[in-house]
């Protein structure tokens, strides 16, 4: 903890501060790699202002005592070689666009820290022999994996990682935090959240379309969620409701499960899809059969852009953010030289009404 002298009235408060801290930081109280409090701590511990705390800092910074990053915070940098780190993104074609979502969203938000490029590492199947050859063969300083699959994210469990500072992004599995692993999620259970929110609209015939997960924990969660809501709010299951079966193309299957179901007598009220392509695929059967959205059915979707036609009601997941916060942990962790004690970070979902799902009269 920064031990704070008494100010004296001599000098600006802002150059007091700076020699203070400057002070500690040459005796090693305040040691190479030490995070300081932030700004609002800060401030407050010295009697003053953001502003004039800014300008304290910001000698010490052309000094060369301490580096700061916006989001991320200052650390001690006296005596510490500067250095230009390389992070390895994990991503897991299986997962979707997803995937590729997040990937496109943590490329700036990593470029925006000036000390660290990137190297796009691909694969389902990755033992940790493999894994650690390929971060060893690009030399990486650290490592982002999304949403990886159950044999990864069980490799990325084992000591052998325990040297390597990783953020996880879209899978929560307790045994990643019991690991020391830093997790960043959205909250549990979108799928029913979707579900609580189709129920709340009046809707009791939800069909739901996914596909087989193939060793994917990620997908393999949604499709237990959904099953878990329908037996939660007692909904009816009708043939062919629950499509989660392997499947050459997503938005074929979703087309024709829906010209099905119309010619059905038992045709749900509403579809909820795992991705976007399956709820583009559900608008188009929707379409040819002359069904109308949504008087005659609902489709909700997750993450369909907003920028997309058809306009798809959706539940949003905040990808941008989801990114950066993984990019401010790797930094931190990064620039502390020790891995950072992380609670799991979860982000809320958003559901976004855009047209194509409503209220309808519950049957008796």
């Amino acid at each position: 903890m920064i031990q704070i002298a008494k100010c004296s009235s001599a000098m600006p408060v802002y150059i007091q501060i700076a020699e203070i801290l400057k002070k500690q930081i040459l005796s090693g109280e305040l040691p190479e790699g030490e995070r300081l409090p932030g700004e609002h701590q800060l401030a407050a511990q010295f009697g003053t202002s953001r502003v004039t705390l800014r300008k304290g800092l910001q000698i010490l910074e052309e000094q060369k005592l301490i580096l700061q990053r916006r989001g991320i915070g200052a650390f001690v940098t006296y005596n510490m070689p500067r250095r230009h780190y390389r992070i390895a993104i994990l991503e897991i074609p299986a997962v979707g666009e997803y995937g590729d979502i997040v990937l496109a969203e943590l490329m700036p938000a990593l470029s925006q820290l000036n000390e660290c490029d990137f190297t796009v590492l691909r694969g389902a199947e990755t033992p940790v022999e493999t894994l650690m050859q390929k971060l060893n063969e690009h030399a990486c300083d650290g490592l982002i994996a999304i949403a990886p699959s159950g044999s990864v994210y069980e490799a990325l469990c084992k000591p052998e990682f325990n040297t390597v500072p990783t953020v996880v992004i879209g899978l929560s599995h307790p045994s990643l935090s019991e690991a020391g692993r830093a997790v960043i999620d959205i909250e549990p259970d979108i799928m029913g959240r979707g579900v609580e929110y189709l129920v709340g609209l009046g809707h009791e015939k939800i069909a739901y379309f996914s596909c087989d997960p193939e060793g994917n924990s990620m997908i393999c969660q949604r499709n237990r969620d959904f099953r878990n809501a329908v037996e939660r709010f007692s909904l009816h299951v009708g043939k062919n409701y629950i499509m989660t079966e392997k499947v050459p193309s997503w938005y074929e299957a979703a087309r024709e499960r829906v010209l099905e179901f119309s010619h059905s007598k038992d045709c749900p009220t509403a579809i909820l899809t795992m991705s976007t392509m399956f709820a583009f695929g559900a608008w188009q059967g929707a379409m040819e059969a002359g069904l109308r959205i949504p008087e005659d059915i609902s489709i909700l979707g997750v993450e369909c852009n907003k920028f997309y036609n058809p306009r798809l009601s959706t539940i949003l997941q905040p990808l941008k953010k989801i990114a950066e916060k993984a990019a401010e942990i790797m930094m931190a962790t990064l620039l502390s030289g020790k891995n950072m004690d992380v609670k799991p970070f979860f982000f809320p979902a958003v559901i976004e009404e855009r047209g194509s799902c409503m209220k309808i009269k519950r049957e008796n």
